[in-house]
């Protein structure tokens, strides 16, 4: 505890009593308590990991700055700190995860091999689940970067190695989803030959994407898309077109819509006025 005398509570005096010398007052203000410390170390860490922040910004100006307003006694944990409590925060939570997948006696696998913006490859795991409440779980188990080739055999073996490291019975591994990639459907292979797994599901995402390429990939259709993707193409790279569309939207009061050029490895549609996105990635 310590003392502070402030103007503030001058000024508040003389207005309380109207005339007279102005009387300093003590305030008791308590200093950080370790319950206070910790609350608040445990909200930076949760605000790291819920905004996938990098750890290293808790060493920014700006965050500690802002810090430094909300609690000014408060001293900002360093990287190493951090990074241990969120270690803490992940071993809980992976306990968690695992108490409520022993529960099920059904579990299925999806996958997402990627690249990140560093041309680094990754791969997720998934598993999906119902839970005792009857309610369908979805639980990202692991992304983990992924130097080795893609071969089936070594998504296989990385698939058997999540599936032990949460221990997941060899009993309800029920399915995997897969898209129609060889090396995915090689994959289902090595893990059938095991015995330790269930049935290969093909995507059916994945597989209506390939029945619409491959219906876009007619001649007629082909010429139709090349001609609209120049007409988009148009629109986009050009400052004073763009002008002109919104300009003519305007003037016709229709609903302003930007032109989007398609991605050859993603198809959306519209169903029921719900968009339905799916991206060549096995989920």
């Amino acid at each position: 505890m310590y003392f502070q005398t402030t103007q503030v509570h001058l000024q508040q005096d003389r207005a309380a009593t109207g005339s007279g010398p102005a009387q300093s007052k003590l305030v008791l203000q308590p200093r950080l308590t370790p319950k206070c410390i910790n609350k608040i170390r445990d909200g930076v860490v949760k605000f790291v990991a819920r905004d996938m922040r990098p750890i290293n910004v808790v060493k920014g100006k700006g965050f500690r700055k802002i810090m430094k307003i909300l609690e000014p006694e408060y001293k900002v944990p360093d990287c190493k700190a951090i990074t241990a409590a969120l270690k803490i925060k992940h071993d809980r939570l992976k306990e968690k995860v695992m108490a409520e997948i022993v529960c099920s006696e059904a579990v299925s696998f999806t996958t997402n091999l990627w690249t990140s913006l560093q041309m680094e490859a990754y791969m997720t795991v998934i598993v999906h689940f119902i839970d005792e409440e009857w309610g369908m779980r979805s639980v990202v188990l692991e992304m983990k970067h992924m130097p080795e080739m893609h071969l089936g055999e070594n998504i296989a073996a990385r698939l058997g190695d999540v599936a032990d490291a949460f221990g997941i019975p060899v009993e309800n591994r029920v399915a995997d989803v897969i898209d129609n990639g060889p090396n995915m459907v090689v994959c289902v292979e090595k893990l059938l030959e095991s015995g330790e797994w269930g049935e290969g599901v093909r995507c059916s995402g994945h597989t209506l994407q390939l029945c619409v390429k491959a219906a876009l990939e007619q001649d007629s259709v082909t010429r139709t898309v090349g001609a609209v993707r120049h007409l988009v193409s148009h629109f986009r790279k050009g400052h004073k077109a763009r002008a002109g569309l919104r300009e003519k939207q305007e003037q016709q009061n229709v609903t302003k819509h930007e032109l989007i050029m398609d991605v050859t490895t993603q198809w959306v549609g519209y169903c029921g006025g719900t968009m339905l996105a799916h991206c060549h990635s096995g989920l």
